[in-house]
């Protein structure tokens, strides 16, 4: 029988595994869109076999590994105010989860437009 301890430990390796995947999910949509958007960019070179191939890896460690500290550094801090009993701040919670999945997902598409159109220069 797991303790507590091996069930937050196995929860936070799964959410550190999910944001990972996530942010390499969002760099290889953002490159997809940006190759069907922009005209100069060509799916089938050398640009975007290092876009997509190296861009995932280093997406998933520097932005999922930044999204993962967020939350953990969030979860510390919101854990002192929010309980069941207290419906708004669960629901505050949230919305505060969804906004920084949001910013996430923008800062990941800037980063990928900005490296794609960077390695056509």
């Amino acid at each position: 029988m797991m303790n507590v301890g091996d069930i937050a430990a196995a929860q936070s390796e799964k959410q550190k595994k999910d944001a990972g995947s996530f942010a390499a999910m969002v760099w290889i949509v953002s490159g997809v869109y940006i190759v069907w958007a922009y005209d100069e960019v060509q799916l089938l070179s050398m640009a975007s076999a290092i876009f997509f191939i190296i861009g995932m890896f280093v997406a998933a460690l520097l932005f999922g590994g930044l999204v993962f500290m967020l939350q953990r550094l969030l979860a510390k801090l919101l854990s002192a105010f929010v309980r069941p009993d207290r419906p708004v701040l669960v629901a505050l919670t949230g919305l505060l989860a969804i906004i920084l999945l949001l910013v996430e997902t923008i800062a990941i598409y800037f980063a990928a437009k900005w490296t794609f159109l960077s390695l056509l220069n």
